[in-house]
């Protein structure tokens, strides 16, 4: 009996403890779910907030993209270049361009941490308005804000006249996301104005036919005004052609003294090859294969259109009994210094002028629908000066403008100081016409690429020709300027480079 009782207590016993065991695991089951729990819901917070900040992260990548892409469009479309006084104060041998007198960076702020220093109070408070804390549409509680920085900047003859300015501009840009955390993103790049030079050949055809340019007399050579007269600086080489078409050589005296280039092909025989020799020998330096056609950017119709009226300024005196813009100069200081009497015409918008007097114009752009000059001469007493001829009303085969007897065109005698330009041709079958006849001669860049140019007589062309064809039948002949190719045709600005510098 008593061996029973010590089996039952021992049995109890061992119950008790394996309850206390069952009870300890699962207390610790509870525990390991606890923490399990916990843990699960630490993650999906870790991951909301990951999610947000990854989100609030890339918004602030898109503001400030945003911000750098509107501080590119506002030096591309609203910042207005330096004026000379202001310009005074640069001292463009440094990169960063710095103020002379703090030796501080040139720079248009709308971003704490970068200080402005700008010439101009208005310009930087317009930049400050423009790119301090500006919203993104689209997107809630971003903002950006912007800086722009003048690394580089160097002067340049513009096309169509005056100077231009090859700029270089570090752009920083921050894009901020408010909210329950702040993301900020700091990117900053780097853009540059590009400069083409739009005379790099002496004489550019740009059709595709035959005789798309065509000399049957007179020679095609090079000098440089830069560095002297034609006669000083004259050069039996550097007179290149380029054409889209096809160059026809005749006449015994006829040589090019330069590279000819053709975009079609560069062979030598009948049209349709590249050139067409009925000269004999060699008469041109060298041929070169274009890789691809040429192209040029069209010229900006005057705006408003020029009238197809006729102004005549024949005999010293002007059209009409109020004649705008036109003035008669009975005496030397009445011609501006220049030989009296004369006619003195302004800026601005005219008709079919005509003349066989002394024209004056001063620095600026003439709007002329046509030019058409019977004798005397073109007297530029300042410069530069851009005669757009509007070509309104001037059909096939018209005149856009003519020198008819032996005159000098731009007494100058610098072709930088005169630029010829017209849209007028497009669509024509036959292009309308600048010519020059009898001994006269032009010193002129001229710029119609729908257009057909004509030397004849005598005359003789100093300068570069950008025309649709061209034709010299002259005994003169062409002469390219080289000192042309500081004429640079303003391009885009293009980024150099980028990168993320803030997160």
């Amino acid at each position: 009996m008593e061996g029973l009782q010590l089996q039952r207590k021992s049995e109890g016993s061992r119950w008790r403890r394996q309850q206390g065991f069952a009870l300890l695991l699962t207390l610790l089951a509870v525990v390991l779910l606890s923490i399990l729990v916990a843990a699960l819901l630490i993650l999906t917070k870790t991951e909301v907030w990951s999610t947000l900040n990854y989100r609030q992260t890339v918004q602030a990548r898109y503001a400030a993209e945003a911000g750098a892409q509107s501080a590119i469009n506002y030096l591309v479309y609203t910042y207005t270049q330096p004026t000379a006084a202001q310009l005074a104060n640069y001292d463009l041998t440094k990169s960063p361009v710095q103020d002379i007198a703090t030796h501080n960076p040139i720079a248009l702020s709308g971003l704490s941490g970068i200080p402005a220093n700008y010439p101009d109070a208005s310009a930087q408070t317009a930049f400050n308005t423009a790119f301090s804390n500006q919203s993104v549409p689209g997107i809630s509680n971003a903002t950006y804000s912007a800086a722009a920085e003048l690394l580089e900047m160097r002067a340049t003859t513009a096309f169509g006249g005056g100077n231009g300015y090859l700029m270089k501009w570090q752009i920083t840009s921050q894009g901020n996301v408010g909210g329950v955390r702040n993301a900020q993103v700091q990117l900053v790049e780097t853009i540059a104005r590009t400069g083409t030079p739009v005379f790099k050949y002496g004489l550019v055809g740009l059709g595709t036919q035959c005789g798309d340019i065509t000399f049957t007399g007179g020679t095609m050579d090079s000098w440089n005004s830069s560095t002297g007269t034609y006669a000083a600086t004259q050069q039996n080489s550097g007179g290149d052609i380029a054409t889209n078409g096809n160059v026809t050589l005749s006449g015994g005296s006829t040589r090019v003294y330069g590279t000819m280039y053709d975009s079609t092909n560069i062979t030598v025989g009948n049209c349709p090859s590249g050139i067409t020799n009925n000269v004999g020998g060699t008469p041109w330096n060298g041929l070169s294969q274009l890789s691809k056609s040429l192209t040029y950017p069209g010229v900006l119709p005057p705006s408003p259109m020029t009238p197809n009226t006729n102004q005549n300024a024949n005999s010293n005196t002007c059209w009409g009994a109020s004649p705008a813009g036109c003035s008669v100069g009975a005496s030397a200081a009445a011609c501006n210094g220049g030989t009296a009497p004369c006619v003195n015409i302004v800026p601005g918008s005219y008709g079919n002028i005509t003349s066989n007097s002394r024209l004056h114009f001063t620095a600026g752009i003439y709007n002329i629908n046509s030019l058409n000059l019977n004798g005397g001469a073109l007297i530029l007493d300042s410069w530069p000066v851009t005669i757009n001829l509007g070509g309104n009303g001037i059909t096939s085969g018209g005149t856009l403008f003519a020198s008819q007897s032996s005159t000098v065109i731009n007494t100058g005698a610098i072709p930088a100081n005169l630029l010829i330009e017209s849209a007028a041709g497009s669509g024509l079958a036959n292009p309308p016409v600048i010519t020059m006849n009898a001994a006269s001669a032009l010193y002129a860049a001229v710029y119609a690429p729908s257009a057909y140019v004509h030397i004849t007589g005598s005359s003789q062309f100093f300068g570069a020709v950008v025309s649709y064809k061209a034709t010299s039948d002259s005994s003169g002949g062409f002469h390219y300027d080289q000192g042309l190719k500081s004429l640079q045709m303003l391009g885009p600005y293009l980024p150099v480079s980028f990168s993320w510098s803030r997160y």
